[in-house]
């Protein structure tokens, strides 16, 4: 058996207290890493969640103007029919001295021994039909309507021999537009 002399104890000891000191060092910087990397991920996690809640606001945001958007748009829809409707009611309203004049005109116009059996207004001009008594109360009453300072001149579009020698006849007519009225 090999027996071992240690001739200098000092050094044993050195050695051993550097072993600690080694060891106490790597522990303390150990410690040390973890502190940082657990500050470093607080830090990371705490961004996170400040993103998290940045985009939870922003989505609630986006759902939001989403909302107002499709209420915008409703409103937008609202507005363009109710702009249509008041087209609609101003053509009627400009219509309605008009019809009224061609009404006026009719009568004004009128002939006696002829009766008027329909009256159709479609797309501005007036479709008649009636009977008279004889082929010259149907010309004195195409006439008289041509010489009617609102009307155009009326085109005939059909006459027949009916019962009892009368005459049913039928024709068109349209109103003077505003800017021909205006003309010499």
């Amino acid at each position: 058996m090999s027996m071992s002399i240690n001739l200098l104890p000092w050094r044993e000891a050195r050695r051993r207290k550097r072993t600690r000191h080694f060891y106490i060092i790597m522990l303390l910087v150990g410690a040390l890493g973890a502190l940082v990397g657990g500050a470093i991920a607080h830090g990371y996690q705490q961004k996170l969640a400040s993103q998290q809640a940045r985009n939870a606001h922003i989505k609630s945001q986006i759902a939001l103007f989403e909302h107002e958007l499709a209420e915008a748009e409703r409103h937008h829809q609202a507005i363009a029919r109710l702009e249509r409707q008041l087209v609609f009611f101003r053509r009627l309203l400009e219509a309605r001295p008009q019809t009224l004049n061609l009404f006026n005109d009719l009568a004004a116009s009128h002939v006696a021994g002829v009766t008027y059996q329909r009256l159709e207004r479609r797309h501005g001009k007036l479709s008649a039909t009636a009977v008279a008594d004889s082929e010259h109360q149907v010309s004195e009453q195409l006439r008289r309507l041509a010489q009617r300072p609102g009307l155009e001149r009326p085109v005939r579009t059909g006459v027949e021999r009916g019962q009892h020698g009368q005459r049913h006849f039928s024709f068109e007519i349209a109103p003077l537009r505003a800017d021909e009225q205006e003309a010499p």
